[in-house]
């Protein structure tokens, strides 16, 4: 029952990241539309030519829709190739394992805080995520080998990385790669 209920929370978190995304999309699509249809003066018109608005799709990674397509991509990928291995969701450092628990973080431009798998806002300044993310021994206590095996370029300059890790708590030294 607990593996259901977990199933249907990713389902509407994909759903809510999705409509939120969309959302944001069609207000930004509204404003422009109203810039453009208000601005008649003669310059504008012979510099323009015509007033017309093209559709513009920002790239994969402007959204934490976008991210966590970008990242389901890559686990398929890496699954692909790594059969026979556990794959664990590293939890984000200090973030007890539960309901607060984060798996993927995207720090929006739109809003303040910092949307997570968990699909809430977490309490947390985005400045302050930073910091953690970057601060890699600290959330690797346990490491004993940490290998970047993809990096991806996102469109605004960041990268995406797939880590595989072993951990000293693993196992029969299995090795468990981390996502």
């Amino acid at each position: 029952m607990n593996k259901l209920l977990m199933e249907e929370n990713d389902r509407l978190q994909k759903q809510v990241s999705q409509l939120v995304y969309e959302n944001n999309y069609f207000r930004q699509q509204t404003q422009n539309t109203t810039l453009a249809t208000t601005d008649t003066s003669c310059e504008s018109v012979v510099t323009s030519g015509k007033h017309h608005l093209t559709p513009q799709h920002p790239p994969r990674d402007a959204s934490p829709t976008g991210l966590l397509y970008i990242a389901e991509e890559t686990l398929t990928e890496f699954l692909s190739k790594a059969t026979g291995t556990a794959v664990e969701w590293v939890q984000m450092p200090g973030m007890k394992p539960g309901s607060d628990s984060i798996g993927i973080v995207a720090i929006s431009h739109g809003c303040s805080g910092v949307a997570a798998r968990a699909c809430r806002l977490v309490g947390l300044d985005p400045t302050r995520v930073t910091e953690i993310l970057k601060d890699r021994p600290s959330w690797y206590r346990d490491c004993r080998a940490v290998d970047v095996t993809n990096v991806l370029s996102t469109g605004n300059g960041g990268t995406i990385e797939l880590l595989y890790m072993q951990t000293s708590g693993d196992f029969q030294g299995n090795n468990r790669p981390h996502v």
